[in-house]
């Protein structure tokens, strides 16, 4: 489906990481920060500051 829909996003994907982790290191250099593990982990002190998770259930 990412390949149908969004080439341009899988050629960028040169390293072949699973999507999340490859989303989340893009996000972090459109931000001109430097890239962290991908989001996901609900003991992650930064789970508020997730763009990848519903945070609703975390208050």
């Amino acid at each position: 489906m990412l390949t149908r829909y969004f080439p341009a996003l899988v050629a960028l994907n040169t390293g072949n990481l699973r999507w999340k982790k490859f989303l989340a290191q893009q996000r972090a250099f459109s931000l001109g920060i430097e890239p962290g593990p991908a989001p996901g982990c609900p003991g992650c002190a930064r789970t508020m500051d997730c763009a990848f998770l519903d945070t609703s259930e975390y208050g």
